[in-house]
Order: C-alpha cells, then structure tokens, then sequence
C-alpha cells in the first residue's frame, strides 16, 4: 500500500494517535495533492516558486497549511525513516497505538484518493476493522465517490458544498480567520466549527466529528490566517 504510518503523535490538535501519510515519498506525497485538484496546494507550491506572487497574494490566497506547517515536516521524517527500511506499515502503527486512540487520522499529509478503490478501501476497512474512525478528508471527491461518508470531502466554495452535499458528502469548508461563533450557515445548511479551532479543551481523538458525515467548519488557519486571527498587521 502507498502510504506510511505512524503510531504515535505530538499534534496536540489530533490528539496522540496513529497517523497515516498518503504517498511514501515527497514525489508521491505530491503527486496526490496535485491528483486530487487540491487548490491549496497549488497555491502553496506557486508560492514556493514566486516570491512576489506569495507576497502580492497574501491575503487573498489560502494556502496549505498541511504543506507550510509541521505536518509536512512530521511526513517527511517518515519517509526518510521508510527510506532506511524502517516499518512504517500501517499494522506497525496500529499494534503501537495507545489504548486511549479512537481515531487515526489519514492523513497529516496526501490526498486519498490518489490510492486506488482498493487500496483506499483496504486502508479504511483495517482502520475500521480495529474499532477506530477515519477521520480524514479528500480534494478528490469527485473522482473517488467510495469514499463518500468514510472521509470529508473538502470543498472551496458554497457552489461546489451544494455540488457534494446533495450527493451525500460529508462536506468541510474554510471560514474567515476570525470567525468564531460555534455555527455557521452555507446555502441555508448549519454546521459546526471546529471546537479545537475555538480554543475549546478538546482534541480530535475526543470530538470524532469529521467521520465522513455532517458540516465542518474550519477558521482559516494558514500562515496569514493566523495571523489575521491574532490581529497581527
């Protein structure tokens, strides 16, 4: 399978849980995120490359915090460790999972539906087979419709959420960085905002609310949205 796995987590966000990588290097990490369409990813890469672009666009450009931020460099240390022939299978991850883990998050870096049915599936269904949620989200959506109501499909506007939504999807969406009401509203259907995201006492491994169901919200949180959340200029 094309991935890698890990066990353990530092993200106090996720909570400690084991988490999957889609892809087993940079090439095929990236080669998933530009499989799935994923806009945030293209705007990251473009930044990347264009300086003048990155800082002309600051504001208006969401950019993939997955790819910007710690995520990106807690995936890499996995391939280097897959590279030196180290296990990073997804049954290793699972048997050095704490006892506490509910979830497993797929993933902290990669699209997946890059994988194939089966391979996607295969994941899922050992996932599952251990009692834990995916809880994971894909750009892919519309290429990959067996992942429907088993990962959220993340989507960029209210046209493509109604696009998804009635066809059964699961759907997160990016808010204003300084948004912080609990709810929202998006073409007269509420969802929730992530409660993590709000400073609430809780982590991902304790909410399990992104499964592959319901509306999520998430206050931008790339590098300017941050930063706008904190009110620094």
């Amino acid at each position: 399978m094309r991935i890698l796995a890990t066990g353990r987590s530092r993200n106090s966000q996720t909570g400690d849980v084991p988490t999957v990588t889609i892809g087993r290097t940079k090439q095929e990490m990236r080669a998933s995120c530009a499989h799935s369409g994923c806009d945030l990813f293209v705007a990251s890469m473009k930044a990347r490359t264009d300086k003048a672009w990155a800082k002309a666009n600051a504001a208006g450009s969401i950019r993939c915090y997955a790819w910007d931020g710690t995520p990106n460099m807690a995936a890499q240390s996995k391939a280097k460790k897959h590279a030196r022939g180290g296990d990073t299978s997804l049954r290793k991850a699972l048997d050095d999972r704490l006892w506490s883990s509910r979830m497993v998050r797929v993933s902290d870096l990669g699209d997946i539906s890059w994988l194939t049915e089966d391979e996607a599936c295969e994941l899922l269904d050992t996932i599952e087979g251990e009692g834990l949620t995916p809880i994971g989200y894909t750009h892919g959506w519309k290429r990959s419709p067996w992942l429907k109501g088993r990962v959220m499909a993340s989507v960029s506007d209210a046209d493509e959420f109604i696009h998804a939504w009635v066809r059964g999807w699961g759907c997160t969406v990016i808010l204003p960085a300084d948004h912080d009401e609990p709810t929202f509203t998006i073409r007269g259907v509420t969802g929730t905002v992530c409660p993590t995201k709000l400073g609430e006492p809780i982590d991902c491994n304790s909410c399990l609310k992104c499964d592959g169901t319901g509306l999520i919200g998430f206050p931008r949180h790339d590098h300017y949205g941050r930063s706008v959340a904190k009110g620094v200029k």
